[in-house]
């Protein structure tokens, strides 16, 4: 087991002393189990003594602070999109405009999905998960349409939009809602009326 020790330099007062040994301390209660590092609670312990009451605890509230600092952050990180999940929530738009989500439209999505990025059959089920969740939270497209766009050519934007066409068709009918969705997205994708019109035609022509 590793013992801390306190920089014992002159002029350090005890909450300087307890601070400074308490940031060579932080990798090793991170990865304690393989350094043998002191556990919080003795590191607590050994050091409360050095320390006044008032001192103590101002302390214990600043640890607490960066504690919550830092899951705030670990938030953001895990709230980045992928470019997958961004284009797989366009595809859940469309499913959920006519309130229906069938087999048949679910196997398109996992083709269209394995087709545009190369992926595996498990991990095309896993973005899907998370895109069906994100898209049911979702308030408005520009989030997951602005990753597309900054990421995908025009014609990339111009196939995800005959895709989004097709799934709306692939159960033989199309319904207002899913048309205006479509529309909405493929304005996001900055597709001009011409080329949204285009992508249309050649999906219930093809």
């Amino acid at each position: 087991m590793h013992w801390l020790k306190l920089d014992n330099r002159v002029g350090d007062s005890p909450i300087q002393a307890l601070f400074t040994c308490a940031n060579k301390h932080q990798n090793m209660t991170d990865n304690n189990s393989q350094s043998g590092g002191l556990p919080l609670s003795e590191f607590d312990a050994r050091f409360k003594v050095l320390l006044s009451g008032k001192e103590y605890w101002t302390v214990m509230l600043t640890r607490v602070r960066v504690f919550f600092r830092t899951l705030q952050q670990d938030d953001v990180v895990n709230q980045v999109l992928s470019l997958e999940v961004a284009t797989a929530v366009l595809l859940f738009e469309v499913i959920r405009a006519d309130d229906e989500y069938t087999e048949e439209e679910k196997r398109y999505c996992q083709q269209m999905l394995i087709e545009q990025f190369g992926l595996e059959r498990n991990e095309v089920d896993a973005i899907l998960a998370a895109a069906e969740d994100e898209s049911f939270h979702a308030t408005d497209y520009y989030r997951y349409t602005s990753l597309v766009n900054k990421h995908f050519t025009l014609g990339q934007r111009i196939e995800i939009v005959e895709r989004l066409w097709q799934l709306a068709l692939s159960d033989g009918k199309l319904d207002a809602i899913e048309e205006h969705t479509i529309r909405k997205i493929a304005d996001l994708l900055h597709l001009n009326h011409q080329e949204y019109i285009q992508t249309k035609l050649a999906v219930q022509n093809g």
